[in-house]
């Protein structure tokens, strides 16, 4: 069989593993994970993500030095050398804001590399900054030199067709981790009905948004209600804070969880919201699938394609504070049979939506263009 590495950055591998067993049924692949100088992960935690009696190899780089150290071009020149050798027949990357990595693997596979796009435009900011300037112009130096590409969303596809239209590429829905069964019950939403948010909590995603409309809830309805606000802080954590009015009413763990942890969260929650400015693709809102959690979303891109408002999910302008309001008022007043019903219809979408035989299908036809 022909050899096939997937080499990224740590924080794509709920991505990369899936796509890794995939391809595995049908090729030799190697995963190398690039991990972060500190990182929260460890080898154990990142092994549970892949099911015994599979053939992925996974490859742990780095964990030591800063990525613009020479230590750390080092590291990966040694490795990709190895990988070299292998001969490999692609190298499936999604390396971004990643300076020796953009220039190497260019260096040693141009020709070879597919590379995958979760981006295609950068998520807006709530302020300017060169550094995040700078990095922008070299993530996109690298995709020049790119030829072949996988997105994750129809949208992202045209954008990236707009940019690039000499450029192959394909669209596949962002594949499933599987984060293993939950030991609890679901509580009864009938006694308290939980929001939650999950994932980098940044500007784009709306979490300003989310908590005024929460606040404004809480103040006219007498049902117990809470909001989970679960995840790593991007910019302006402080100015958002401001905006809570009744601590009592949140549960906030600013954080990096473990993948352990991901079966229990989701399981004890009712609602995932997602109240973005800007979506290319959402590996929350992939997990609340897997789980059956409705989600409550802005009504643009992959949410709008994917849920259908008040069958299997809500939909809300972007932007709306009083729109994502009502969303959260009708969500709140479901009972017990009205909610799993809800749960029932997410989980079947997630069937319907999630074909493994024709996704591996893709991903052979743009391995195999020249």
């Amino acid at each position: 069989m022909d050899n096939i590495v997937i080499i990224n950055n740590e924080c794509f591998r709920d991505t990369d593993i899936p796509i890794g067993l995939l391809l595995e049924r049908n090729y030799n692949v190697d995963y190398y994970i690039l991990l972060d100088k500190d990182t929260h992960l460890t080898k154990d935690s990142i092994q549970k993500m892949v099911p015994k009696g599979t053939n992925l190899k996974i490859h742990y780089l780095n964990g030591f030095y800063r990525r613009k150290s020479l230590n750390y071009f080092r590291l990966l020149f040694n490795a990709l050398i190895k990988i070299r050798k292998r001969k490999p027949k692609v190298i499936l990357t999604g390396i971004k804001e990643d300076l020796w990595g953009e220039l190497l693997l260019p260096f040693f596979f141009k020709k070879r590399m597919v590379y995958m796009l979760h981006d295609a435009q950068r998520h807006p900011v709530s302020h300017f900054s060169l550094s995040n300037f700078l990095v922008d112009k070299l993530d996109n130096f690298f995709l020049l030199l790119c030829n072949r590409f996988i997105l994750f969303s129809k949208e992202q596809k045209e954008i990236f067709n707009d940019r690039f239209p000499q450029k192959k590429s394909i669209c596949i829905l962002k594949p499933l981790q599987k984060y293993g069964q939950s030991s609890i019950d679901k509580p009864s939403i009938e006694k308290e009905c939980k929001f939650l948010f999950f994932g980098w909590v940044s500007y784009y995603k709306g979490i300003d948004l989310l908590i005024d409309a929460f606040e404004n809830v809480s103040k006219k309805v007498s049902k117990n209600i809470s909001l989970s606000i679960y995840g790593r802080v991007g910019d302006n954590w402080h100015e958002w804070t401001k905006h809570i009015k009744t601590a009592s009413l949140y549960n906030m763990q600013i954080r990096f969880f473990e993948d352990s942890e991901v079966p229990e969260i989701f399981q004890s929650h009712h609602y995932l919201v997602l109240p973005y400015r800007q979506v290319t693709q959402s590996g929350p809102f992939s997990v609340a699938l897997e789980y059956g959690l409705p989600t409550i979303a802005s009504n643009i891109g992959i949410f709008s394609n994917i849920i259908s408002n008040e069958k299997n999910g809500f939909l809300f302008t972007k932007e709306s504070v009083s729109e994502l309001e009502k969303c959260l008022e009708k969500a709140l007043h479901y009972n017990e049979i009205e909610y799993q019903n809800l749960s029932s219809r997410v989980r079947l979408l997630k069937d319907k939506l999630y074909n493994e035989e024709k996704t591996l299908a893709k991903l052979e036809k743009i391995i195999n263009l020249l």
